[in-house]
């Protein structure tokens, strides 16, 4: 089971694509375009069509900003709304979601969440292996081997970097995703209002848990006085000084795993309408992702209508 870590995936795109692809009114679908070539390439790279694309019902969630007010503050740009998202790309994800839909690819979004939140969940349920794909660091915390939880992540080029937990000691320094999610917690991020602890970067973040095991581990001994394993005193001090938001900005990080998605999994995909498709199509400039789209799913064994030449969008 793919699951598209939606809101990073078009954020991406709409700053990596050229906005100069517009529709027939002239509006960027860059966006649109990014996520449905992506989509594509998963369902292709995996040979599964079985895709879920959940969304950010609500981006900086109440209960994370309870524990945390900073949480994202700093990317409100219209305080009143509340809102991230430029008005310019606002506009095309009724499109993408449209689009979305009529393929037969579920769009799971639960008021009060995040996009993360629905991941974690449809990943806790899953029977099957997960792909989460998204360039979004935090959810390497839900990497899980025995639940068979991986992360797709993309890189420069196209390239994309698979990570799974045999790959987190390598990559970061840590054995498991609850481990990485501690290491986060210690280096921070400010884009996310997530402060870190102070002269504690990734690397002495993973130091410090190859040393001691755990975040709880390490502060006991900080606070023992103990001065090995890469706790000097200044970083003794400071993790004690920090104990209290390095904990608080854990839960913020932690995502649900009991959200009420009201998605049954095992019959994802979904039915694919090819006269909706071409309804939420029309006019858009996206001809050729879409096309791609509805090739891939059948390629991966959907019973898609593939007996007709593609009508014009």
């Amino acid at each position: 089971m793919v699951l598209i870590d939606t809101p990073a995936l078009y954020y991406r795109a709409f700053y990596s694509v050229p906005d100069s692809i517009v529709n027939d009114e002239g509006q960027p679908v860059n966006a649109v375009r990014g996520v449905l070539d992506a989509i594509a390439q998963m369902i292709r790279r995996f040979d599964s069509p079985r895709v879920e694309a959940p969304m950010d019902a609500d981006w900086r969630p109440a209960f994370r900003t309870a524990i945390m007010p900073e949480y994202k503050a700093a990317r409100v740009k219209d305080a009143e709304a509340g809102t991230e998202i430029p008005p310019e790309l606002d506009a095309q994800l009724p499109i993408m979601t449209d689009v979305l839909r009529a393929a037969g690819i579920p769009i799971a979004e639960v008021d009060g969440t995040e996009a993360d939140d629905v991941i974690a969940t449809m990943a806790a349920q899953s029977q099957t292996p997960v792909v989460i794909v998204s360039p979004d660091r935090d959810l390497l915390a839900l990497i899980d081997a025995a639940s068979d939880v991986s992360v797709l992540r993309p890189r420069k080029g196209g390239e994309w970097e698979a990570i799974s937990q045999a790959d987190l000691p390598e990559a970061y320094g840590v054995p498991d995703g609850t481990r990485y999610r501690e290491l986060a917690a210690m280096r921070g991020d400010p884009s996310d209002g997530l402060p870190g602890a102070p002269g504690i970067g990734e690397k002495t973040a993973a130091t410090l848990l190859a040393n001691f095991g755990s975040l709880e581990s390490i502060i006991k001994a900080a606070k023992a006085g103990v001065k090995t394993g890469g706790l000097s005193p200044k970083r003794a001090a400071t993790l004690i000084e920090e104990e209290e938001t390095l904990h608080k900005t854990i839960e913020v990080m932690r995502c649900l795993t009991d959200v009420a998605h009201g998605l049954d999994l095992e019959s994802v995909p979904g039915e694919c309408d090819r006269t909706a498709v071409e309804a939420a199509a029309h006019g858009q400039n996206i001809r050729r992702s879409v096309d791609n789209l509805i090739a891939a799913l059948g390629d991966a064994g959907r019973g898609t209508d593939q007996s007709g030449t593609p009508q014009p969008a």
